[in-house]
């Protein structure tokens, strides 16, 4: 780019190179990685003082990218400034869009296609940047997916989308408008490179070498729901298989991959593929608690020649999925199947808090027109199993292409003469692009196929010049600018817990029942049992019966803005399920703490009214039982750390330790909430069911 130009919010322009100014720019690089950074970054260097403010754009190649955050100034002199900016590329406006679900959405669960998501997200896109963001292109009939969202940013939930869906993401802006294609990215780069030089035209280096991953012959298997009853005695298996092979026999192998690497046995299960059939309401059945699909095409009730049924399991009720639609999510008995008229009638149920579904009375919880749903428990015709089992190769062959190889990361110089034997000298174009396939030569260690550009840094004031990053696995990150505004120490806890505070409610009040039953079976075995070093009991259980409650959609930030002591919490629930006889629920208020002692600890408390339903959080230095306080209770919700530095006395922070909650240990089970490393940093949160 012969000339750098800076346009300002309100239209005007500011050139970099400037005789006016005497300013240059001294380098000027855009970074971009498939699904993580797109950034430019110039340094600038003038002998007089810039006007830069945030909303500031500059035009690349045919993309915008914004100043977000102004620029870090250095005066070496009276007339010698240097600036370094960061202009984002479109996808980080989503940071600033938060991802809503419709209004007439219960919770914080949604249920759709990919499709059905994205369209939430462009909408929410719409809201904060209106009429900017539009749907492009997008993969059909993908899985219908129920999904949780808090306090969610749009680009998060879009890098979330594609993880969940193994999909990746591409904006293109045209004529201002960001259009948002969902797909695999890239092409196929018509040159071959080997490793070493040859003409002195580009550079390979091979930076990263993995081959202890190398899978040669791998055994795919899919899910075993609607795995009909005679899969176990023709194939040996409950799950899914690849067609025509048995359990010991579904895998693929490479005769040239084996020859290079010998046999290197893997497993891959596809437990989302598994014999399928997406059926549709087509009308409102007869009763409240019936539909009507028309699209049905077997008999659920249908017999072999021995009178036995051919898609009804015996002794298993079948069970209908609901997709989309007001009961979303839901899954009823089959308790009737008439397939004259082709209507299903379920089985109600009554919750916990006595609602009834589907209802009697309330539209919003009965069947529609067009809901989606699919069966589960049941045996299908042959044709969905053929479909499922072909499904089921062409995703294994997928994953066994990507693994029968060492994994690989070059890093590609390219000399600027080549790029131009392929752009033409005359005119300065997109050459390279983030998922393309370069093919690449390896004879060292066997490699011979087409790697993807997973990232690469373009040099703006030379515009030929490349360095391009290749690699067979692409890392979805999250934006460099959020965590660089988090110093090392910090940990941001999100109390998110969607445990069922009814279910959890009983299992408090079992848990109590097997304590006060719990007795010495042998007599006086455990009368001696408590040693000042080891403890011997029947049964163990810590947490008060003022700490049984749950925190939704809290977030705790320690050390916010990178100073120790300052505290964010966000607003969110406390429900409590022991402290009275129902359950109670509190709305907890947001708030800030600033200006904390270094070397204190503190108590971190739950204030919340005993007749109201509001509630705050409260830091304290003293002791407060949940009857500390007339009118209210107080909870104890954990503990803040006092500020702890690394050796030397850098990298001051502080930790949030909490307190809440209960585990109980009887026989060979344990019954907890979270169990995490020392760090924090690995953790099984068995309450949300996440790794």
């Amino acid at each position: 780019m012969e000339q750098i130009i800076i346009t300002h919010p309100d239209g005007s322009q500011l050139p970099l190179f400037s005789k006016k100014n005497i300013s240059a720019v001294t380098n000027a690089e855009q970074n971009v990685a498939l699904l993580a950074d797109d950034i430019v970054n110039i340094s600038v260097q003038s002998a007089t003082a810039l006007q830069f403010v945030l909303g500031d754009t500059i035009e690349v190649y045919g993309k915008t990218y914004t100043l977000n955050q102004l620029p870090t100034v250095k005066k070496t002199g009276e007339r010698r400034f240097n600036y370094e900016l960061i202009f984002e590329g479109v996808q980080y406006e989503l940071l600033d869009a938060q991802f809503l679900l419709p209004d007439n959405t219960v919770g914080d669960s949604f249920t759709g296609n990919l499709f059905a998501f994205v369209q939430i997200l462009i909408s929410n896109a719409n809201r904060v940047f209106p009429g900017k963001w539009a749907v492009g292109e997008y993969p059909d009939e993908t899985e219908y997916k129920t999904l949780t969202f808090t306090g969610e940013n749009c680009l998060s939930v879009l890098q979330r989308l594609c993880e969940e869906y193994q999909q990746e993401f591409e904006i293109v802006q045209t004529n201002g408008t960001r259009v948002l294609h969902i797909k695999k990215a890239g092409v196929n780069f018509p040159y071959t490179f080997k490793y070493g030089r040859s003409g002195g035209l580009y550079e390979l280096t091979r930076q990263n070498i993995n081959s202890k991953n190398v899978v040669t012959r791998l055994f795919v298997y899919g899910g075993s729901n609607n795995v009909p009853n005679n899969y176990l005695t023709n194939r040996s298996s409950n799950k899914l298989c690849l067609p025509g092979k048995n359990k010991n026999t579904s895998y693929i192998q490479d005769a040239e991959a084996v020859a290079a690497f010998g046999i290197k046995e893997n497993t891959h299960n596809f437990d989302e593929i598994f014999p399928n059939r997406y059926g549709e309401v087509t009308a409102a059945g007869s009763k409240y608690n019936a539909f009507v699909d028309g699209t049905m095409n077997f008999d659920l009730n249908e017999k072999d020649a021995e009178g036995n049924t051919k898609w009804l399991i015996a002794g298993v009720n079948a069970k209908v999925h609901f997709n989309t639609g007001n009961l979303a999510g839901y899954e009823f008995d089959v308790h009737d199947y008439n397939h004259a008229t082709k209507t299903i009638e379920v089985v109600p149920f009554t919750d916990e808090n006595g609602m009834k579904f589907p209802s009697e009375t309330s539209v919003a919880f009965q069947f529609a027109p067009s809901d989606k749903y699919f069966f589960i428990d049941i045996n299908l015709p042959d044709a969905y199993i053929t479909e499922a089992e072909s499904k089921l190769a062409a995703a294994g062959e997928e994953y066994y292409t990507q693994n029968r190889q060492p994994q690989v990361q070059y890093g590609l110089t390219i000399d600027e003469n080549f790029i131009k034997q392929f752009a033409g000298n005359l005119t300065v174009v997109n050459l390279f692009v983030v998922g393309d396939y370069i093919p690449v030569q390896d004879a060292d260690i066997g490699v011979d196929k087409s790697v993807r550009i997973t990232g690469f840094t373009r040099d703006l004031l030379k515009p030929y010049k490349y360095a391009i990053t290749l690699g067979d696995a692409v890392s979805k990150s999250t934006y460099t600018r959020l965590i660089a505004d988090k110093i090392g120490i910090n940990r941001i806890i999100e109390m998110n817990n969607l445990a069922d505070p009814s279910k959890s409610r009983r299992n408090w009040r079992a848990s109590q029942e097997v304590l006060s039953m719990v007795f010495d079976p042998d007599g006086d075995y455990y009368s001696e049992k408590i040693k000042p070093l080891s403890i011997e009991t029947t049964m163990l259980q810590t947490g008060a019966k003022s700490m049984q409650f749950v925190l939704q959609n809290v977030i705790f930030e320690p050390n916010y803005q990178g100073n120790p002591n300052y505290i964010r919490v966000s607003g969110g629930n406390l429900i409590h399920y022991t402290i009275e006889e129902t359950i109670r629920n509190w709305t907890v208020a947001a708030t800030e703490f600033s200006e904390l002692v270094s070397d204190t600890a503190y108590y971190i408390y739950a204030r919340c009214q005993k007749s109201g339903n509001a509630g705050n959080i409260i830091l304290d230095t003293i002791q407060r039982k949940v009857d500390y306080e007339a009118g209210y209770y107080t909870f104890m919700v954990g503990v803040l750390n006092s500020v702890q530095t690394d050796a030397g006395g850098s990298n001051p922070g502080r930790l949030v330790s909490l307190t809440y909650g209960s585990s109980t240990i009887n026989g060979r089970f344990i019954k907890t909430g979270r169990i995490e490393s020392g760090d924090g940093t690995t953790y099984f949160d068995l309450d949300n069911s996440e790794i």
